[in-house]
């Protein structure tokens, strides 16, 4: 299949969470179908790291996002109910790139990671449309109004109200929608068309070995070796 791949930031080096994950999930689609990927950088990225993921990729389009850029994007957002995370990268230079490619389209899948990008989800070009939205913003947003004071409290509460209500429209516009575990899929409504898929670990970077090992307590007991424990794919069986 043809996917169209959009991520808020360059994944790579995947130094982060999401970076992590958008990577695998294009190094392993990449086996078997043709990706193109669009993504914004808040910087140019260099040559080696443009080549690693222009390697797995049958087309790279970079969307520069710079911190000037994003403030205006707030601004111009201000008076919408959008959440501050939406709005920040609700940049009209990724609205024209997608549609500077809608005369290579349709492609058969637009897979959009985390609910910042899911303004760009109806320029997809594509027949179906899939939102990674990792985990529930709005659940951690709760739990930091509980615990912060004074006005980053109300800021806070008022974002989780945002993000609890953008987060379930954004399910029911997408034609599937991804979580990492069953806890932030709760907490969304538990949609029928929102799916769990875990994160997951590179076991050949990280093999899977038995022997003793001592625990924290100081005991010796037998552990696999190499953090294989959750063995789940990155990526759905499209």
């Amino acid at each position: 299949m043809r996917i169209l791949f959009l991520t808020g930031r360059f994944p790579y080096p995947p130094h982060r969470g999401d970076q992590l994950r958008a990577f695998e999930q294009v190094r392993l689609l990449a086996r078997t179908h043709r990706v193109t990927l669009v993504t914004f950088a808040g910087r140019p990225p260099t040559a080696e790291e443009r080549d690693q993921v222009a390697r797995l990729c049958e087309r790279l389009v970079v969307v520069p996002l710079r911190g000037a850029r994003m403030g205006l994007n707030l601004a111009r957002k201000a008076l919408s109910r959008l959440p501050l995370q939406a709005a920040l990268y609700d940049a009209p230079a990724m609205t024209r790139a997608l549609r500077g490619l809608a005369a290579d389209g349709p492609w058969d899948v637009a897979h959009v990671q985390l609910a910042r990008m899911a303004p760009h989800l109806a320029a997809c070009p594509a027949r179906a449309r899939v939102v990674d939205l990792v985990d529930a913003l709005s659940l951690g947003m709760e739990r930091r109004a509980g615990r912060d004071r004074g006005p980053g409290r109300w800021l806070a509460g008022l974002e989780a109200r945002r993000l609890r209500a953008y987060e379930r429209r954004v399910c029911a516009e997408a034609d599937q929608a991804v979580v990492v575990s069953a806890a932030d899929r709760d907490a969304l409504g538990a949609p029928a068309n929102l799916s769990v898929v875990p994160n997951g670990v590179d076991a050949a970077r990280f093999p899977f070995g038995r022997g003793p090992r001592t625990n924290p307590e100081g005991s010796s007991s037998t552990w696999g070796r190499g953090c294989t424990k959750n063995t789940a794919r990155f990526v759905p069986r499209w």
